[in-house]
């Protein structure tokens, strides 16, 4: 019969071996899940949605250091534009957990208020970019192409799809339209804004029509809630009245207006001199595309217009133009 010591040395061996073996079987799990971070982590130039997840993930850890995660804050601007350029949410979200381990939306609700978290779920309902919404309730969208829309009710018409207050000097808004005027024809575009005051964002419309002052197509935004799409017999038959604008009031006119200006990394803002004014921040939207330039020393810029109409330039390497 084994004696006590010889039973106890037994005992402190099987449990080494098995630390020794429990070690060995994690260190083979986080070597693996490592090996399929950087995986997915290489993929960011060929599939959009691991640079997606990455993006949202530093937007939720702007230090880029995990354990200052509950004290840097959330850059919510940059989720909400990130937001906008999903076009498949459950690729994306498959990508966050293959890098972080991680819920994308359980991350997501921790981070972000509820109003935000809404804005966020309502930026990818209503963006025509995303095609799988990750989610049965997909909205119904009546302002096709070519549709004929009237005003349900008194309407501002803006340049951009922003509601900015007409009492800010930065105001967007061409003029106010009364309801029941023939306004337009959708052209099928719609944008999503998250920096309304309505607590949920609000989505614009696109709409095109002809300008009085120079009888050329002119398009401008209304909020989708203001309008009513009717049928193209209903149109015929009712003759709306029409409503105008000048094109002097709208940004149409100007070559590449509706291509916008993001900058996707920090991006050094500079005047008609060229002397820089200020430095842009990651995903902010900067304005409309005007004319590029290229100085034959291997520099290419843009000249963008912004929503205050003011023109600045930026070097198109830290910018991109949807």
């Amino acid at each position: 019969m084994e004696n006590k010591d010889s039973i106890k040395n037994k005992l402190l061996d099987y449990g080494v071996k098995a630390v020794l073996l429990g070690g060995a079987v994690y260190g083979l799990h986080a070597l693996y899940q490592q090996y399929q971070k950087d995986h997915t982590e290489q993929q960011v130039e060929q599939k959009p949605e691991v640079g997606q997840a990455m993006a949202l993930y530093s937007a939720m850890n702007p230090s880029g250091m995990e354990w200052m995660r509950k004290f840097d804050g959330t850059n919510t601007e940059a989720v909400f534009a990130t937001a906008n350029e999903i076009s498949d949410l459950n690729k994306v979200m498959a990508a966050y957990k293959q890098l972080y381990n991680s819920s994308l939306l359980d991350d997501l609700r921790q981070e972000l208020s509820p109003d935000d978290y809404t804005k966020f779920l309502n930026t990818l309902k209503f963006s025509p970019t995303n095609t799988n919404k990750g989610t049965d309730n997909k909205p119904k969208n009546n302002f096709i192409n070519g549709t004929p829309l009237i005003t349900k009710l008194k309407s501002n018409l803006r340049r951009t799809p922003q509601n900015i207050s007409h009492f800010s000097l930065n105001s967007n808004i061409i003029k106010l339209a009364d309801a029941g005027k023939l306004i337009g024809f959708a052209t099928g575009k719609s944008q999503f804004d998250n920096g309304s005051g309505t607590g949920v964002g609000t989505l614009f419309i696109e709409i095109k029509s002809i300008a009085l002052d120079t009888s050329k197509p002119v398009t401008f935004w209304i909020a989708a809630s203001q309008l009513q799409a009717i049928s193209k017999a209903d149109y015929t038959a009712r003759k709306y009245p029409f409503f105008f604008v000048n094109e002097k009031d709208t940004l149409s006119g100007i070559d590449g207006y509706n291509q916008r200006v993001i900058a996707f990394q920090s991006a050094p803002v500079m005047d008609e001199k060229f002397k820089m004014i200020g430095i842009a921040a990651p995903h902010q939207v900067l304005g409309y595309s005007i004319m590029e330039l290229n100085d034959k020393k291997g520099n290419e810029y843009i000249k963008f217009i912004t929503n205050q109409r003011k023109q600045h330039w930026v070097n198109k390497k830290f910018v991109k133009v949807i």
